[in-house]
């Protein structure tokens, strides 16, 4: 697993509360944090590279091909003047 900063110099930030949603039940956390994220104006601080870790349980068919779907993402998010993070997950590995 490997972490990737969208922004080296925010490397230090601290908060003191994390808020994560990821699919579930109904996707509630997930659309959850997805709201609060864009209603906050959160914006990426990292990522975390979980692609060693995903086995694709399906194909994508496009024009009579089939691939592999894309890895999910893992992303966090700041919001400095309220020192929060948001975890937002598009799978549960």
């Amino acid at each position: 697993m490997k972490v990737i900063y969208k922004d080296e110099t925010n490397t230090d930030f601290h908060a003191k509360v994390l808020l994560a949603g990821w699919p579930g039940m109904g996707n509630v956390g997930l659309g959850a944090i997805d709201y609060l994220r864009r209603m906050l104006g959160a914006q990426p601080l990292a990522e975390v590279d979980m692609l060693a870790y995903f086995t694709a349980d399906a194909v994508v068919v496009e024009d009579g091909v089939a691939r592999l779907p894309d890895a999910p993402t893992h992303i966090f998010y700041s919001i400095p003047d309220m020192e929060l993070i948001i975890f937002q997950s598009e799978a549960q590995i």
